[in-house]
């Protein structure tokens, strides 16, 4: 198996606070795009918050063919927290969203405030018939979440749907460190298996473990090239994490099976750094046209500032 060499150009805070819609006062988090070849546009997905301690869903559309050229923001979320004492009832994060059967499953991260460590997440599914102009929830309660083998957290999915077979990589949570005060939680990537991309079975398999280096590991996004696969993520410490010395850096990791992963090298790409992402990379999110891949991510401050996009170059 040989690895893919990329090369990075373009790097641009594609869409900054000036951008961002009235119902979001801050942060434009978790990008998560999708092309709709009906419209030639790429719809981002993103995360932001109306007030203090609340997220929504919305999105921004592109144009394909000029994928820095941004054509509409959404005027409303189009999903909102969920209910009281649901798992997502005070905040909704994007995470993965693909096209089955003309639909639209857009696989979030939930979460809710705790007792003890400041929040719980889950995963959950809403679907859009509209080309995801409005989702509504497959149910009030999560699709994952904790378990016996997840006994913190089950979130940040990333579903692949393989001919019959669906697999899901998602963010485990290991730990909860107090550090200076504050509880900080730690995760692994862990993989999931389902036969309807709704009802899911885990058995707790670690594909990603953290280490020394890598305390906590989120946001994966597959890349199939070639016959084999690239896992994007961001990985962090426990420590100075909030754009401080252990702030994310982005990772990839290969596999010539889906099982057996090796760390190939980190994204940080230093010579590429700009104002808006010098001082962390997060939450990685891919659109592969021909021999280059369009490459979303979160910057400093977790995407206070927006969401921007670099071209990597796939090379021999």
């Amino acid at each position: 198996m040989s690895k893919i060499n990329l090369k990075t150009s373009n790097s641009k805070l594609v869409f900054s606070q000036n951008n961002f819609p009235q119902w979001g006062i801050t942060h434009a988090q978790v990008p998560t795009p999708i092309v709709l070849k009906d419209k030639n546009i790429i719809r981002v997905f993103f995360a932001s918050r109306p007030e203090e301690g609340k997220t929504q869903i919305g999105f921004a559309d592109f144009d394909y063919e000029m994928p820095n050229k941004l054509l509409h923001v959404s005027s409303k979320p189009v999903l909102d927290v969920g209910d009281p004492g649901t798992f997502d009832e005070h905040g909704v994060m994007p995470s993965c969203i693909l096209e089955v059967n003309n639909k639209l499953f857009l696989y979030y991260s939930g979460w809710s405030r705790s007792v003890g460590v400041p929040y719980t997440n889950s995963s959950g599914l809403a679907i859009s018939e509209d080309r995801g102009n409005t989702f509504h929830r497959v149910s009030k309660g999560p699709i994952i979440s904790k378990s016996i083998y997840d006994p913190y957290s089950a979130t940040c999915p990333f579903v692949l749907k393989n001919k019959n077979n669906w697999l899901m990589f998602y963010c485990s949570g290991t730990n909860w460190l107090k550090i200076n005060k504050n509880w900080e939680h730690e995760y692994d990537i862990k993989i999931a298996t389902s036969d309807n991309g709704i009802n899911w079975n885990s058995e707790g398999n670690t594909i990603i473990k953290s280490d020394d280096n890598m305390n906590a590991i989120t946001r994966p996004w597959l890349l199939d090239y070639k016959g084999s696969y690239y896992l994007f993520y961001c990985y962090r410490k426990s420590y100075d994490f909030r754009d401080g010395s252990g702030s994310y850096k982005i990772g990839i990791s290969f596999s010539n099976n889906l099982e057996d992963w090796e760390f190939s090298k980190s994204l940080h790409l230093q010579n590429e750094k700009s104002d808006w992402d010098k001082l962390a990379q997060c939450y990685p999110a891919i659109i592969k046209k021909e021999n280059e891949i369009l490459f979303y991510q979160n910057g400093n401050t977790f995407g206070t500032n927006g969401f921007g996009l670099k071209t990597l170059f796939i090379g021999s």
